[in-house]
């Protein structure tokens, strides 16, 4: 697991995007309780776009003053996840685009059933389920008050059995071992 970790975010590029993601998950995480006050801010006439950013910027805050040491610690871990499960499942995509090179199925079906099934029917679908349990924590952590830690944690939990599956897909061969049992036909003699 930790092999497959390292193999995918030895990429500086790779890297930098989940860390990336992962800030603007925790903006949006900690700007969502001020949401009303963003919008204020960002339609009154009399503030200017730098003040309004300033603004803004200082309401990140609320993630020391706002939330429980707890929220605050769950909040910080699903960010970081998030960010972490986008560039798996893009790591995991792009390499099976790259398997697939001239044999894929072509078409927008086609197309569909490799991102969402990657491998073959028998394999299961790992993107699917990591976007699913990526949805699910990031959309409790959004949707439910202080009062629901319990949620918290239950999407920091989905989360983190998301990043498994994907980085243990991503540990296995691309192809699925299939084993065929050839049996001798002979050909009747001729002559």
């Amino acid at each position: 697991m930790l092999r497959t970790f390292a193999q995918v975010f030895r990429s500086p590029a790779r890297a930098s995007a989940a860390a990336v993601i992962a800030l603007l998950a925790l903006l949006v995480a900690t700007l969502f309780p001020n949401a009303q006050l963003v919008r204020i801010v960002l339609s009154a006439p009399g503030i200017g776009f730098s003040r309004a950013v300033q603004i803004i910027a200082s309401l990140t805050g609320s993630l020391l003053t706002n939330f429980t040491p707890l929220a605050a610690t769950y909040t910080v871990l699903a960010a970081a996840l998030i960010g972490i499960n986008v560039v798996l499942a893009l790591y995991l995509i792009a390499r099976a685009r790259n398997v697939g090179k001239g044999a894929a199925a072509s078409g927008l079906l086609g197309l569909a059933s490799g991102i969402f099934g990657i491998g073959c029917a028998a394999c299961g679908s790992a993107i699917l389920t990591a976007a699913a349990g990526t949805a699910f924590g990031a959309g409790f952590l959004a949707l439910l008050p202080l009062d629901g830690q319990e949620a918290g944690i239950l999407g920091v939990a989905l989360l983190g059995s998301a990043t498994y599956a994907l980085l243990r897909r991503i540990g296995e061969p691309m192809t699925c071992a299939v084993t065929c049992a050839v049996t001798s036909i002979t050909q009747p003699s001729t002559t």
